[in-house]
C-alpha cells in the first residue's frame, strides 16, 4: 500500500531540490547528498528512487 503523503513529500522535496540547483544554490555534489537524505527520510517501504 501506497502511503500517499509520504510520496508527496518525497516528490515536492525532489522538485525542489531540482529548482534549487538549476538556480545555483546548490552544487551537484550537494544536490546528490540532499537527494540520498530525502530518499532515506521518506523511504520507509513507500517511496520508489526514480
Amino acid at each position: 500500500m501506497i502511503n500517499a503523503r509520504t510520496e508527496l513529500q518525497y516528490q515536492i522535496a525532489l522538485g525542489i531540490l531540482v529548482r534549487m540547483r538549476e538556480a545555483g544554490f546548490v552544487t551537484e555534489e550537494e544536490a546528490d547528498v540532499i537527494h540520498r537524505l530525502a530518499a532515506e527520510k521518506y523511504r520507509p517501504v513507500t517511496v520508489r528512487e526514480l
